[in-house]
């Protein structure tokens, strides 16, 4: 697996110059995680965000001891507590590969992306995840 995706992705919303792309490709290790691996525990602090090249990861809550699902991440999109990420506070979900797939995942950090201040990160990551929902829904939308 390569960096090439996630590169392919980004150029969607922003232009890249030669020397990000430079840093994803060789600073951006990628990760196979299997079923039953835990990206985050509720409690613990996100320290790093991810790209999804591959498979799905499940984010759920426990309520009473019980897992209640809230989402599913899909290929091509990034994955993060963005509260926990952005603020240092610890997590109140898990996440966790698809039950069915493995995914591989790259993890990023800030170093990345120098050029961004931490505001500028937060608000593309925000932008990003609310493209990613609109596309979904009008996905689900279409469908009907």
């Amino acid at each position: 697996m390569s960096t090439n995706k996630l590169i392919e992705h980004i150029s969607k919303f922003i232009q890249l110059d030669e020397e990000e792309v430079n840093a994803i490709s060789t600073q951006i290790h990628v990760r196979k995680y299997k079923t039953g691996d835990i990206l985050l525990r509720d409690g613990d602090i996100s320290t790093v965000s991810y790209f999804n090249l591959e498979g799905c990861v499940r984010l759920y809550h426990l309520v009473d001891g019980e897992e209640k699902t809230a989402f599913f991440y899909t290929e091509n999109g990034f994955i993060s507590s963005i509260r926990s990420f952005t603020t240092g506070t610890p997590s109140n979900h898990y996440l966790v590969p698809g039950m069915l797939c493995d995914v591989a995942c790259l993890k990023f950090h800030a170093l990345i992306f120098p050029k961004l201040t931490l505001e500028q990160s937060v608000v593309l990551g925000a932008w990003i995840l609310w493209a990613y929902v609109i596309v979904l829904l009008i996905g689900v939308l279409k469908s009907r």
